[in-house]
């Protein structure tokens, strides 16, 4: 048997590339969106399974003609034991500025320029935060350039270029707020990212885009704010939302910790992955078995 593991919505995130014009020039060979999208369409009608990451993308195979019954969802979260350890929180005294993090790729619709934006909008304000982004990606240049022109320095927002998967959730383990700045797209509107996982079984509260998947997962578990994707003003009053309330926002990382050890995690995605392997499996023999006969 065929087993489709989805991860993300690759045609659709083939197709901001190119809706943000930041392609290369071997993109138009190896990234082209129709060409992604044709093999795509091709396969999901012919593999016997399809695994996803939410339950939006599940109901997108489906408007696209996949049988429900062909479809499971096994999304992309950490083991349980994440949100049982001590996340390990410096204590904060009235003089610290309040830590936001950021982990992931850095590309334009990801929302990174939103939150570099608003950090700029809370410095003015005079709200104590520094924003911390991590990861690496075609646009990190382009992300630290437009930091100096709006007069940042290191003490408002710090890029640490990629770093290793341990030293990451370190510095995401001591942030306050993380944050999901993505642009609303059919990549963003189909897909899960890990960030916010990582974010919850931290103990840190969410501030999120209305993207859907996102947003609904943030507002069914009461872990975070959701802001207008797109609107760096909306974000930097999100956040100061959570800075100015820091029993809410401990409360809601709490919260996100415990809907980690209770649902969003591994072990019973795992348990999902593990029953479509094996009914595939045995599905497979039993025709296989009857052409035979």
């Amino acid at each position: 048997p065929v087993v489709f593991d989805m991860a993300e919505n690759y045609p659709a995130i083939m197709q901001d590339l190119w809706d943000t014009g930041r392609q290369r020039r071997f993109d138009f060979l190896v990234r082209n969106p129709r060409f992604v999208a044709a093999v795509e369409d091709y396969c999901i009608h012919r593999v016997d399974h399809t695994l996803v990451v939410v339950e939006e993308s599940a109901a997108w195979l489906v408007a696209r003609g996949v049988p429900g019954e062909r479809i499971d969802v096994v999304s992309n979260t950490p083991p349980a034991s994440r949100a049982s350890a001590d996340p390990g929180r410096p204590p904060r005294t009235g003089d610290d500025p309040v830590e936001v993090v950021y982990l992931g790729n850095l590309d334009v619709v990801r929302g990174v320029l939103e939150l570099v934006r608003a950090v700029r909008t809370l410095r003015d304000q005079r709200v104590r935060v520094r924003a911390t982004v991590i990861g690496g990606g075609r646009e990190l240049d382009l992300f630290r350039h437009r930091a100096r022109e709006l007069g940042l320095t290191e003490a408002d927002v710090v890029f640490t270029g990629h770093l290793d998967h341990a030293a990451a959730l370190d510095l995401v383990a001591r942030a306050d707020i993380g944050v999901v700045p993505t642009r609303r797209t059919a990549h963003s509107e189909t897909t899960v990212p890990n960030k916010l996982f990582d974010y919850m079984a931290a103990g840190l509260a969410v501030v999120t885009s209305d993207t859907v998947p996102c947003a609904r997962i943030a507002s069914e578990t009461d872990t975070g704010e959701v802001f207008r994707a797109g609107d760096a003003a909306d974000l930097a009053a999100a956040i100061r939302r959570l800075v100015e309330d820091p029993a809410r926002r401990r409360a809601m990382g709490e919260r996100g910790r415990e809907a980690i050890r209770a649902r969003y995690n591994w072990e019973q995605d795992s348990a999902v992955l593990t029953r479509v392997i094996g009914r595939a499996t045995r599905q497979r023999r039993t025709s296989t078995a009857s052409a035979v006969a």
